[in-house]
């Protein structure tokens, strides 16, 4: 049975090292107990981001409608 296709957040989090995967797991911890509601986590640019969800800002990024807002 073929596996799962790999969805952008858990490729970004297989390209860490894993010498420095706790101290990214301690970082983001951090950012997702001071963000408050309403607020996604997922992959922005190639990278780990949070940002405001279309559906709650559906104008999203101005300078390419269609992604949401990040912070």
């Amino acid at each position: 049975m073929a596996s799962a296709p790999e969805s952008p957040t858990q490729a970004a989090w297989a390209r860490i090292s894993p010498d420095r995967k706790p101290i990214v797991e301690a970082l983001c911890g951090a950012i997702r107990r001071g963000l408050g509601r309403g607020y996604d986590e997922g992959v922005l640019w190639g990278q780990l981001a949070w940002y405001v969800p279309l559906t709650r800002y559906p104008a999203g990024y101005h300078a390419q409608p269609g992604t949401p807002l990040p912070l």
